[in-house]
């Protein structure tokens, strides 16, 4: 199986800490909007609102992961082109399939690459809150369900599982699944937790 690896060091150490950088209005508002962002999509009732205020272009659609354990999960989705990429987007902890920066990766990815694009709101978050995240142990099987779910839809035989954060460990977890082969082409873990073991003890393993 690919594996794509992000190596910020260089990024990190090319940060000017010795003179600050100047701030301008548009750093303001983007630190405002991003304040609004947490707020509104991390209450349930804010985030039905919001969302439905402000949703995906067409032809994007809400849909339903319904996973192993019969949670059923939120989710968008757009079809791509023929023959195109599939990429399942797996949002991080008080992230959301609605919030600004995932919105515009999800949107950008179909629009530039053509490709089959599902975001999926894991357990606790977004339009999935009502179910209890397990700190990684259900959410490696979401994935694989989402992936099956999106492997259907778009036709693809694997598909790109890209996390953030918490959904970045859940995408190393899930490539340790059995039956990741034949699902995932390539896992992205975008700044996961620094080891996806430290969620092992946040809840008991649920019986699978």
């Amino acid at each position: 199986m690919g594996m794509m690896a992000m190596n910020s060091v260089g990024a990190f150490a090319a940060i000017p800490f010795g003179r600050p950088r100047r701030r301008t209005g548009g750093h303001v508002l983007g630190d405002v909007k991003a304040g609004l962002d947490f707020v509104a999509h991390n209450l349930p009732s804010t985030h039905t609102f919001f969302s439905r205020i402000n949703p995906y272009p067409h032809p994007w659609q809400s849909v339903e992961i319904v996973a192993n354990d019969g949670a059923r999960l939120a989710a968008v989705y757009a079809a791509g082109n023929p023959g195109a990429p599939a990429v399942l987007l797996v949002p991080g902890t008080f992230q959301t399939k609605d919030d600004s920066s995932r919105k515009r990766r999800a949107i950008r990815l179909w629009r530039e690459l053509g490709a089959h694009v599902l975001v999926l709101d894991q357990r606790g978050f977004g339009g999935s809150h009502a179910f209890p995240g397990t700190g990684g142990y259900l959410e490696a099987r979401d994935a694989h369900a989402a992936a099956d779910w999106l492997r259907g839809m778009s036709g693809t035989g694997r598909v790109t599982l890209w996390g953030d954060s918490l959904g970045g460990a859940a995408a190393l977890l899930a490539g340790s699944v059995p039956g990741a082969e034949e699902r995932f082409h390539r896992l992205l873990a975008w700044t996961p937790l620094a080891c996806p073991r430290a969620a092992r003890p946040a809840a008991p393993p649920p019986p699978l």
